[in-house]
């Protein structure tokens, strides 16, 4: 059964001003005609979703699955459909909340790929939904981030407002919103109002932008895009690494990193504006929990400087060291997962601190803590992708307030990395935050 779907342009936070931008050939410079370029305008403006429902069963554990076909849109006569899995526990503590996972191209077996996740999904107690094929790939014979920058590239060569992947890349997301909210108000007969969305890498960029124009999205768990204020990004790239990072070529191939890196603060194109969600800050006001890898090799060690702190709060970070671009201890990571979503639902989030100085860290927090440790990595440049992060235990004391407070000092001086660690215990939740990193040049660097 085929169902429409008419239920978008409602809940778009509306931007109240136009965008205007520079169209150029790449690298060029000069202004040739003027348009408009804005996320939302796209998402209203490109058709209601349908879906299908492929199959439905009992889980392993006496819950429900379906999974769906969306699809979400045409997109320069090209239609997008996705793969959309739906687990419904059997313990169903949150009937008006849901995680919504952001994910690649769909595995050939999508319900044995959900299952893995079934243990971690009774545990929360909210329906949990993956959403594959975000982007629709390959289209012109590319993928991921090569066929990301192509589109790119084509807008700045063209002016087509609809070039740029991000665009279709978000309203699979909120399509995929719409279909789920159908699908269990008819099947289940409850209606998931706010969604936890979740999504690493590109995904976790297409996450921020979804979150940013549906206010359905009452929180975000980004993974592994730390690349947010990207022309300062672009600059402290050079700066660590003479170059752009490797991981980005595709980016560099069309000179849209170096566009970027060249950017006057005073101008910045309406490309950059409508991608990065630097630019939407104000909309991000809802939990943040940014996942990183310490050693990713797709950005600087301490990226999150560059626009952590300019976010609403609240905003958290999940630093997790000797971790690259693929996160491999999953089990920690939804464990974290868990708490930030069951404790964002509750309104009962933790509070951090930390102040930076020349020295080093200081953490003050009113929680419980079950441990603190201080996590490091040096290097004889800034380049701290191959470097090994060790720990150290960190004490824990008492202020005149009752709060604790932990300090972590640097003891070298050789460029260092450092970032703290909070085992932290709330509501019946053993889960990790930490500080974002910060580096301590070398003198002389």
């Amino acid at each position: 059964m085929k169902v429409s779907i008419s239920m978008v342009s409602s809940r778009l936070r509306p931007r109240s001003l136009l965008l205007f931008f520079t169209i150029a050939i790449i690298l060029a410079i000069a202004q040739t005609s003027i348009a408009t370029l804005s996320l939302s305008e796209y998402i209203l403006n490109s058709g209601k979703p349908t879906y299908t429902v492929l199959s439905s069963a009992n889980t392993i554990f006496g819950g429900k699955f379906y999974l769906l076909n969306v699809k979400s849109q045409t997109w320069r006569g090209i239609e997008w459909n996705h793969k959309v899995g739906i687990y419904v526990p059997r313990r169903l503590v949150y009937k008006n909340h849901g995680v919504l996972m952001v994910t690649g191209s769909a595995p050939k077996d999508p319900v044995s790929n959900i299952n893995n996740y079934a243990l971690v999904i009774e545990s929360i107690g909210a329906p949990f939904i993956i959403l594959w094929d975000i982007p629709n790939q390959p289209i012109f014979g590319l993928r991921e981030d090569a066929l990301i920058a192509y589109t790119l590239a084509k807008y700045l060569e063209t002016g087509e407002e609809n070039w740029p992947l991000l665009f279709p890349m978000v309203k699979g997301v909120i399509s995929t919103m719409d279909c789920v909210q159908n699908l269990l108000e008819k099947e289940q007969n409850f209606r998931i109002e706010k969604f936890l969305v979740t999504g690493a890498s590109k995904r976790g960029w297409t996450t921020y932008l979804t979150a940013a124009i549906d206010p359905r999205v009452f929180a975000i768990a980004p993974i592994v895009y730390d690349n947010l204020n990207m022309p300062l990004q672009m600059k402290k790239q050079l700066e660590y690494y003479g170059t752009f990072s490797e991981q980005i070529k595709d980016y560099t191939k069309y000179g849209l990193t170096k566009m970027i890196a060249e950017t006057d603060p005073n101008k910045v194109p309406e490309i950059v504006k409508a991608i990065d969600p630097f630019y939407y800050k104000e909309s991000l006001t809802m939990p943040k929990l940014i996942v990183i890898g310490t050693n990713d090799p797709y950005w600087v060690v301490d990226s999150s400087q560059l626009y952590f702190y300019d976010l609403p709060a609240p905003v958290y970070a999940y630093v997790i060291p000797n971790e690259v671009h693929n996160i491999t201890n999953q089990a920690e990571f939804f464990n974290t997962l868990r708490a930030f979503f069951v404790l964002a639902v509750a309104n009962s989030l933790p509070e951090i601190q930390w102040k930076e100085n020349e020295s080093g860290m200081i953490v003050e927090t009113p929680e419980e803590l079950e441990y603190a440790k201080g996590w490091y990595a040096v290097s004889d440049t800034l380049d701290f992708r191959k470097a090994r992060w060790e720990s150290i235990d960190l004490e824990v004391q008492l202020n005149e307030c009752g709060k604790k407070i932990v300090k972590f000092e640097k003891n070298t001086d050789k460029n260092l990395a450092m970032l703290v660690e909070l085992r932290i215990l709330k509501e019946g939740y053993s889960f990790s935050l930490t500080t974002i990193p910060k580096v301590f040049k070398r003198k002389g660097n």
